[in-house]
């Protein structure tokens, strides 16, 4: 039974190792068709997905996908930049989807997704003094 197991994973491995070479092989197939168009392609993607390895109780490999919508510190540098003026937070988290292109792109779930994790940016930012909330609710950017 145990060499059933090792064998099994074994094969979740490998194949992990085969989806990241196809992953790689497939992005620098794009870049080679588009050229400098490949920016544009690699911004209008929804979000990176992350996978981890997790394991269950038993120890078999449980394969988990995480959308990561913002880089670290990406989110603040977008939202000082785009607060010129005062705004309340959900004008900006519109905002935010506008810059990042993802307005039009998503599909509902996928939209909430992202509105939850822009306004948990905002909220974080503000706790961290990077923007700052006056008392009738806007946010403004530290000066």
């Amino acid at each position: 039974m145990s060499s059933a197991s090792t064998t099994w994973k074994d094969l979740l491995l490998q194949q992990q190792h085969h989806l990241t070479a196809l992953m790689a092989l497939n992005e620098q197939m794009v870049r080679a068709l588009l050229g400098d168009g490949a920016s544009r392609v690699a911004q209008a993607r929804p979000a990176k997905i992350v996978k981890a390895a997790k394991t269950k109780g038993n120890g078999s490999a449980a394969a988990s996908s995480r959308s990561r919508w913002f880089e670290r510190g990406e989110a603040v540098k977008l939202a000082k930049s785009l607060l010129k003026t005062p705004m309340r937070p959900a004008d900006l988290v519109r905002a935010l989807g506008d810059a990042k292109g993802y307005n039009g792109a998503l599909t509902g779930k996928e939209s909430k997704r992202f509105e939850s994790a822009a306004h948990q940016a905002l909220i974080n930012a503000v706790s961290n003094k990077s923007l700052f909330r006056s008392r009738d609710g806007m946010l403004r950017a530290k000066r």
